[in-house]
C-alpha cells in the first residue's frame, strides 16, 4: 500500500484471502491425500478463523501506527504552540521595541514597546512602512563616522547587511526620541530575503544627558579662555598683560635658541604721559593707552605680539627679525603711534612716543633682552624724545618719519 492511500480493506480483497486462508488452512488440517473440496465443516470454519484472525492483526497494526503518527504531529503542534506563546510573552514584556517588515518595507509585527516608541497607535492596525516611521539623524556607523542619510537603515539591510547600533531619531508625538537599533535580515529556506527584523532602544535619556554635558563642556570652556584671558590679558587695553608677555617672551626665545632663528623686541613709552593725565585727567589718558595698543595690534604681524608691561610702556615681540628690520619696524610704528588722539567734540590730544630695539644674542635671558631694549629706550629720550634708539648691539637707529 502506498503512503497516504486509505487503509480499509476492499471486501472482495478480503474474501479472497479468506478462500486463500481457507484452502492453505484446509490442507493443513485435512489428513493427508485429500482433496481440498474434500474438507470437512469444522475444517473449514477454522481455516476461515485463522484467515480472519490475520486480517484483524493486519488492521490492530495499521491503526496503531496510525495512532502513533497522530500522537506525534499532535505533540508537534503543542510544542509549536507553546514556543509561540513564550516568543509573543517574551516580545510583549520587553522593553525595548521589535518591529518584523517583510521583504518591502512593511511592518508586518510591531510589539507593544515599538508602538511606544515609535508613536504608534496602541489599536492593532497595521503600522505600516517602516521608512514613514524613522528618519536620520547624525547617523554612524561603529567607528563614529558619518554615514549619508541616502544610505537608509532599511536599505542596507534589505541588501543582506547587518547592522548593531545606529543612532536613529523618531517622531513620537509632540517630541522626539533618539532610538539606538539593530537589525538583520530574515531568509527564506532557499535563501532570498523575505524581510529585516529591528530592535530598537529608547536613548533619549542618555542623549539629552550627552548634549547636557556638552553644553556644559562649551561653557567651561568659554570660562576657561576668560580666565586665561584675565589671566594673560591687559583690561584696559586688551593686549598682553605682563605675565602673558613674559610667556610668549618665552617660548619665541626658546624657539630661536633652538633653531638659530632671529628674533628682536621693541619697548615703547609714551612722551610725558604723566602730563596728559595731569592735563586732561585719567579717563583721557586712558584713551590714550587705549589707542595706542589699537595701533600696535594694527600693525604688527600675526606672529608678532604686543604687550603692556605696566604704566604707559608698552613692548613689542617680533620673531623672525633682525636688529635692522626691528628698527624700520620701529620707525614705521613711531610714524602711527605719534598721531594725534582724537576726542569728543573734536579735541585731540597731540602723542608722542621714544622706542628701544634690541635683537636677540644667543644665550641672552629674558631679563637680559628687556633691559637692553629698555637701555636703548631711555637713550632715545635722552636725545630729545619722539624718537628710536638700538641696543648696544645695535649700531644705528631708525631714521625720522
Amino acid at each position: 500500500m502506498k503512503r497516504g492511500t486509505s487503509t480499509q480493506v476492499a471486501p472482495w480483497t478480503a474474501a479472497l484471502a479468506a478462500l486463500a486462508m481457507l484452502v492453505a488452512g484446509g490442507r493443513y488440517l485435512a489428513p493427508a491425500n485429500t482433496a481440498w473440496w474434500q474438507i470437512t465443516g469444522v475444517q473449514a470454519l477454522a481455516c476461515l478463523a485463522l484467515a480472519g484472525g490475520v486480517t484483524l492483526t493486519g488492521h490492530r497494526r495499521l491503526a496503531r501506527r496510525m495512532r502513533l503518527r497522530e500522537s506525534a504531529a499532535e505533540v508537534a503542534r503543542h510544542e509549536l504552540s507553546d514556543a509561540m506563546l513564550r516568543l509573543l510573552t517574551i516580545m510583549d514584556t520587553v522593553e525595548d521595541g521589535i518591529l518584523v517588515t517583510n521583504r518591502r518595507g512593511t511592518v508586518t509585527l510591531a510589539n507593544p514597546a515599538a508602538r511606544r516608541l515609535f508613536g504608534l497607535p496602541d489599536d492593532g492596525a497595521p503600522p505600516g512602512d517602516f521608512a514613514d516611521l524613522v528618519r536620520l539623524v547624525d547617523m554612524r556607523d561603529c567607528e563614529g563616522r558619518p554615514i549619508a542619510q541616502q544610505d537608509s537603515l532599511l536599505a542596507r539591510v534589505q541588501r543582506g547587511d547587518t547592522v548593531q547600533n545606529e543612532d536613529v531619531m523618531v517622531y513620537a508625538g509632540a517630541s522626539d526620541r533618539h532610538l539606538r537599533v539593530s537589525a538583520s535580515p530574515l531568509y527564506h529556506e532557499g535563501g532570498m530575503i523575505a524581510g529585516a527584523v529591528i530592535a530598537a532602544t529608547d536613548v533619549t535619556e542618555h542623549k539629552e544627558t550627552q548634549l547636557a554635558l556638552k553644553a556644559q563642556a562649551r561653557t567651561l570652556l568659554q570660562l576657561n579662555r576668560q580666565l586665561e584671558r584675565l589671566a594673560t590679558r591687559d583690561n584696559l587695553t586688551g593686549v598682553l598683560n605682563h605675565r602673558g608677555f613674559g610667556e610668549r617672551l618665552d617660548e619665541g626665545l626658546a624657539r630661536a635658541s633652538r633653531f638659530g632663528h632671529a628674533l628682536s623686541v621693541l619697548v615703547i613709552d609714551v612722551d610725558r604721559f604723566k602730563q596728559i593725565n595731569d592735563e586732561y585727567g585719567h579717563p583721557v589718558g586712558d584713551t590714550v593707552l587705549m589707542a595706542i595698543a589699537q595701533r600696535l595690534e594694527e600693525n604688527l604681524r600675526a606672529v608678532d605680539a604686543a604687550g603692556r608691561l605696566g604704566g604707559d610702556e608698552f613692548a613689542v615681540l617680533l620673531p623672525e627679525t633682525d636688529a635692522a628690520g626691528a628698527l624700520a619696524l620701529a620707525g614705521r610704528l613711531r610714524s602711527v603711534l605719534r598721531l594725534p588722539v582724537p576726542l569728543a567734540a573734536g579735541v585731540v590730544i597731540p602723542v608722542t612716543v621714544s622706542i628701544g630695539v634690541a635683537e636677540y644674542r644667543r644665550g641672552q635671558l629674558p631679563e637680559s633682552l628687556l633691559k637692553a631694549a629698555d637701555d636703548a629706550l631711555y637713550a632715545a629720550k635722552r636725545e630729545g624724545r619722539d624718537g628710536v634708539r638700538g641696543g648696544a648691539d645695535t649700531a644705528t637707529s631708525a631714521p625720522a618719519i
